[in-house]
């Protein structure tokens, strides 16, 4: 059953949006029994997460709604208050449902809140192993349309009649496809960068997206327009800026459905050192100078008359 696009005037409705609903207490444990990893676990699903969220929101064309991550914080090990504060950091709401008196209590919770939840283009349910079945029956005889991201698919085809082959993802083969960042797969020659929204550039990605080794296109150029909020900066410009001056690089990664591009900064570029080492001090002191990485003047700091760096062992 289709839902009517238009309103009684007969005008077509706005795009709804999307809503992702996180069942991140059974992603936790699932990641946990069927990967094998020395990393930060949150900061790797929260990373995942974002991926889904790309694909949602890039790939699909459709302005994303709500984020919310469900689970009982306090089980997840020692680092719960750690995970909290990651997902938030992200722009993903944790919901700390207590499963003390009732170990279904997230599955309960997540049921409802999307059974509830206005008309929202699609929901997108992101899960370990559980299929949320009857969920899915509900809200498909109400005509939503659904999306469903499990980590282990091996029960997968039971969802099939509620979202389709093409609502499936199966976010263990995005686990697969991530790639550590890696070298550029040709010579790059550092020039020295002058042009100050590209600098202001490279500290948004230091701040929002440090952590990772590699950061997902889409969010990012969704970032870099609200922050520059300004006609005359175009952010995918503003990358190509980067790239020319060998402080960053696009790759492209193979996905489910859809391939997609991740950026990746290179460490060795000095105007990238540059900012890392502002951004630790600024972390480390609580404060710092804000706009010194918008001045641009690098004169004389390891560059030719040409502007490339040569100097292999540049300081400060």
């Amino acid at each position: 059953m289709a839902r009517n696009q238009h309103d009684a005037d007969g005008h077509r409705q706005p795009a709804a949006r999307a809503a992702l609903f996180i069942d991140y207490d059974n992603l936790y444990t699932t990641f946990k029994e069927k990967f094998e990893t020395g990393s930060d676990v949150h900061n790797t699903l929260t990373g995942l997460i974002e991926q889904c969220f790309a694909w949602v929101s890039g790939d699909k064309r459709q302005p994303t709604g709500p984020m919310t991550a469900m689970a009982d914080f306090s089980t997840l090990g020692s680092d719960g208050t750690h995970a909290m504060t990651i997902l938030a950091g992200r722009g993903i709401e944790p919901r700390f449902v207590s499963t003390a008196s009732d170990p279904g209590a997230v599955e309960v919770a997540l049921a409802l809140d999307a059974a509830l939840s206005p008309e929202y283009g699609v929901l997108v349910l992101l899960t370990g192993d559980r299929l949320y079945l009857p969920l899915l029956a509900a809200l498909r005889n109400q005509g939503r349309n659904l999306m469903l991201g499990l980590l282990d698919s091996s029960r997968s085809e039971a969802a099939v009649p509620f979202v389709g082959e093409s609502g499936l993802l199966d976010i263990s083969r995005l686990m697969e496809s991530k790639r550590s960042a890696s070298e550029p797969s040709e010579p790059v020659i550092h020039t020295r960068i002058t042009d100050s929204a590209a600098l202001f550039a490279l500290r948004i990605i230091e701040e929002n997206f440090g952590q990772y080794d590699e950061v997902y296109l889409t969010p990012l150029l969704r970032k870099l327009s609200e922050v520059f909020n300004d006609e005359l900066r175009d952010p995918k410009e503003t990358v190509s800026t980067l790239e020319k001056a060998g402080a960053v690089w696009l790759e492209k990664r193979k996905g489910f459905p859809y391939d997609y591009t991740v950026l990746l900064v290179d460490a060795e570029h000095p105007d990238v050192q540059e900012i890392q080492e502002e951004y630790r001090e600024e972390y480390l002191n609580f404060g710092g100078k804000q706009d010194s990485v918008l001045a641009g003047d690098h004169a004389g700091k390891g560059y030719d008359e040409a502007g490339r760096y040569h100097d292999s062992d540049w300081e400060d």
